[in-house]
């Protein structure tokens, strides 16, 4: 049996060779092409998230989805701790082609198990896992894939210009990794973006500093709730 949703969660996880999804962007594969070990363990600010650490996270994932699709054993994935595995250390050129080929083998793996997913399992309720269907997981996994993507373009496009101690570049880059409330970042990067370019660094600094210490902390803690809650 065909399902469209089946069709569609595969369109948007593994678009065909030379095809390129409405929202114009790189798939999870192609936005670390390229990219450097330098660039990769590189933080706009500290304790935010490094592509490295994304790259780790998004191959997690994929595989936490796949162990859930197949009945695998826990503990099965080559990296540690779960969800947020750390980056080796030295963070060379070969640990750095490893990672990456970790990403694409999670990736790989986790398409073939969809292609070969019973469609009548769709609307299934996950095992342990609240009351969430397996369409919900499988869409809520390429979700997660465009979310992270976005993240790590937005790092190459801010490790190319100047890093050194800005505060209105730090701190922007702390909104855009937020996702407790997407409406509420997004309009009020928007905001910031538009001062950055009307009145300059010292304006936007000045607009952050004036909201409260603990707001970051709370838009991270919405971030780690959401992902956590798929499984």
């Amino acid at each position: 049996m065909d399902d469209p949703r089946l069709r569609e969660i595969l369109n948007l996880l593994d678009p065909p060779a030379g095809r390129r999804l409405w929202y114009g962007g790189a798939t999870v594969s192609g936005c670390v092409r390229g990219v450097t070990p330098k660039q990769a363990v590189w933080k706009p600010a500290p304790k935010r998230h490094s592509i490295w650490e994304l790259t780790l996270h998004v191959a997690y994932w994929k595989y936490a989805v796949r162990r859930k699709l197949e009945t695998l054993p826990q503990g099965t994935f080559p990296r540690s701790p779960a969800n947020w595995p750390a980056v080796p250390k030295p963070a060379g050129a070969p640990q750095w082609k490893e990672d990456r080929t970790l990403l694409r083998t999670e990736h790989v793996l986790l398409v073939e198990a969809i292609q070969a997913f019973d469609p009548l399992r769709l609307d299934e309720g996950v095992p342990d896992s609240r009351n969430y269907r397996f369409a919900d997981l499988l869409f809520g996994i390429a979700s997660h894939d465009l979310y992270h993507v976005g993240q790590i373009q937005v790092l190459k496009r801010l490790y190319q210009t100047p890093h050194g101690p800005d505060e209105a570049s730090h701190d922007l880059t702390l909104i855009r990794q937020s996702t407790a409330s997407f409406e509420v970042r997004v309009r009020l990067e928007h905001f910031l973006l538009k001062v950055l370019r009307e009145q300059g660094n010292d304006a936007v600094a000045a607009l952050l500093r004036s909201l409260p210490d603990h707001t970051f902390k709370r838009l991270d803690d919405g971030a780690s709730a959401q992902d956590a809650s798929y499984l």
